[in-house]
């Protein structure tokens, strides 16, 4: 039995995978106080789940396999090794304190000063608070540590406008934007609009619970923090089961706006809205839905869950978890499953993160059994990282696989 048991694990162990290649870091320095966007470049770099400066983790916004984005944490000045997974880069990064020229900018997405229909008179009004301990000095005004001051956007409408802040302050600072009808100011407070700073721009965004019925009037602005075309994919989904309901591919310079319309049969939807440009611009968006009746104005937010990346085609390497282990190639997707081994033709197009996939599936018990297995259908959806496979027999129950890019989770042994 042992002999036999050697056997069946030489057969079917796996070939050992890729691990993430570092090549270099850009930029090589930054501040103390983290918030920089770094790109990391190498190969196989989808590999890894983590990314560290110091051992102190950063947060990953791109991560394409030959180039990650992440911002950086804060850390005491000096030089640290860069970490991929087990892939490191020594001293490849040096934390520098800030120059008095270092700035946050900070995105104000709406500014409405003008009058309107029915005698109406629209200001926006942007109140920043520094909370910090010494004086900040910004859009042309000064404001006293632990204060705060109403300040006059320049220009007086149009899609947004911005302001820095000293990086060295910028967690201390914080700004709110309300947008009301000074006629109306005893019956409404007016409409709250978020303030970002760019280090909350991301590779997509996701915005749930957005209402599709005709009573509103949804509108979607986007935002990049840079000049220049921007190419973005807008998902949109059925909130509640998730279905997709439409795609629109869209260029946008710096900012865009996009109208949802009513989808009839459906109460709410999901928008996600990805980066898809080479290199992947991160960008930030938010929903204002307008009541047709009543005119009111709400906002809608990005969810913190970020909008799953448009997925081409199924990644080379090795999936792995609960037991089972996958193996992409150029060409074939070979699983092993315990008692159960499959194959089918790698899938080169994806539509929505799914595909369908006609193969085969042998389960052994025993002596090998000749032959390539019974005829099965494979349905995928991918997300990220991670892959749930449904394996469709025409003689066994479907039963689903969950399998992770890069998991050293171990595979099961090969039954006797």
């Amino acid at each position: 039995m042992k002999t036999l048991l050697a056997v069946a694990l030489a057969v079917f162990s796996l070939p050992a995978f890729a691990e993430a290649v570092l090549s270099s870091v850009a930029p090589g320095s930054g501040s103390v106080g983290g918030g920089d966007y770094v790109h990391i470049h190498g190969s196989d770099l989808q590999l890894a789940s983590k990314v560290t400066f110091g051992g102190v983790e950063a947060q990953i916004v791109i991560n394409s396999g030959q180039e990650i984005i992440a911002i950086t944490p804060p850390r005491t000045a000096g030089a640290v090794d860069v970490q991929v997974g087990p892939a490191t880069m020594p001293n490849g990064f040096r934390y520098e304190d800030p120059l008095p020229s270092d700035a946050v900018r900070f995105v104000v997405p709406i500014v409405i000063n003008a009058p309107g229909a029915l005698g109406s008179n629209w200001v926006s009004e942007l109140r920043i608070t520094n909370a910090s301990i010494e004086t900040l000095a910004t859009a042309g005004t000064t404001i006293a540590p632990q204060s705060s001051a109403t300040i006059t956007l320049n220009p007086s409408i149009g899609p947004g406008a911005f302001f820095f802040v000293p990086k060295r302050i910028a967690d201390r600072v914080t700004a709110t934007l309300r947008v009301h009808d000074t006629s109306r100011d005893a019956d409404s407070f007016g409409t709250d609009i978020p303030v970002v700073p760019e280090t909350q721009f991301r590779a997509s965004v996701l915005i749930p619970s957005v209402p599709a019925d005709a009573r509103f009037r949804s509108l979607l602005r986007i935002y990049a923090p840079v000049s220049g075309s921007t190419s973005v994919t807008l998902a949109i989904r059925d909130d509640d089961s998730g279905a997709l309901l439409a795609t629109q591919p869209l260029t946008i310079d710096s900012y865009a706006q996009v109208a949802i319309d009513p989808q009839p049969g459906h109460s709410r939807v999901r928008l996600e809205v990805a980066s898809t440009g080479q290199p992947p611009i991160p960008i930030w968006a938010f929903v204002a839905v307008t009541n047709n009746t009543t005119q009111q104005v709400t906002t809608i937010v990005p969810s913190l869950i970020p909008a799953p990346a448009p997925v081409s085609a199924l990644a080379l390497g090795h999936w792995a978890g609960g037991g089972a282990c996958m193996e992409v190639t150029q060409t074939d997707v070979v699983i092993a499953n315990g008692c159960g081994t499959g194959h089918f033709v790698r899938p080169l197009t994806l539509t929505d993160g799914r595909f369908e996939a006609d193969g085969t599936y042998k389960i052994s018990v025993g002596p090998p059994i000749p032959g390539p297995g019974q005829p099965a259908h494979y349905s995928g959806i991918v997300q990220g990282k991670d892959l749930m496979l449904v394996v469709t027999l025409p003689s066994s129950p479907q039963f689903a696989l969950h399998v992770t890019l890069g998991s050293t989770a171990p595979c099961a042994v090969p039954c006797p």
